[in-house]
C-alpha cells in the first residue's frame, strides 16, 4: 500500500515514475491485500486520458473489466474520461443496463490509508 500513495502523491512532480510503479503493483499477486485493485487501474485510466494516450487508457478498461468483472468501470472511472476515450477511438459507447453512466465516480481514495 506504501507504493501505491507514494506513487499517487509523487504523481505532480514525476508522472512517468508514478505510472510505472503502479503499473508493476498491478502484476502483483498480493496487490489486493493491501490496495483495491480497481484505484490502481483508476489511477493510470485516468493518467493515459490525461496524457492522450487513449489507445492504452482503452486498453486498461479492458483490462480491468476482466479481472473485476463484478465492478462497474463506472463506479471508479467518471462519465467524461470513459466518453473521451471512447470518443477519441471512434468506439460505440455501450450503455449501461441498470442506469445512466454515473458522471463521477462514486469511490474516492483516502490518501492517508489507501482505503475507501
Amino acid at each position: 500500500m506504501k507504493k501505491y500513495i507514494h506513487a499517487r502523491k509523487e504523481y505532480s512532480s514525476n508522472p512517468d515514475e508514478s505510472v510505472s510503479s503502479c503499473e508493476l503493483l498491478l502484476e502483483d499477486p498480493d496487490v489486493n491485500v493491501a490496495v483495491q485493485v480497481k484505484h490502481i487501474y483508476a489511477f493510470l485510466i485516468e493518467h493515459y486520458v490525461n496524457v492522450r494516450n487513449y489507445k492504452k487508457a482503452y486498453h486498461l478498461m479492458e483490462d480491468f473489466r476482466k479481472c473485476c468483472p463484478s465492478v462497474k468501470l463506472e463506479k471508479v472511472i467518471s462519465k467524461g474520461h470513459i466518453q473521451k476515450v471512447y470518443t477519441e477511438l471512434r468506439i460505440a459507447l455501450k450503455s449501461t443496463k441498470d442506469k445512466e453512466i454515473d458522471k463521477e465516480p462514486e469511490e474516492e481514495i483516502d490518501e492517508e490509508d489507501g482505503y475507501i
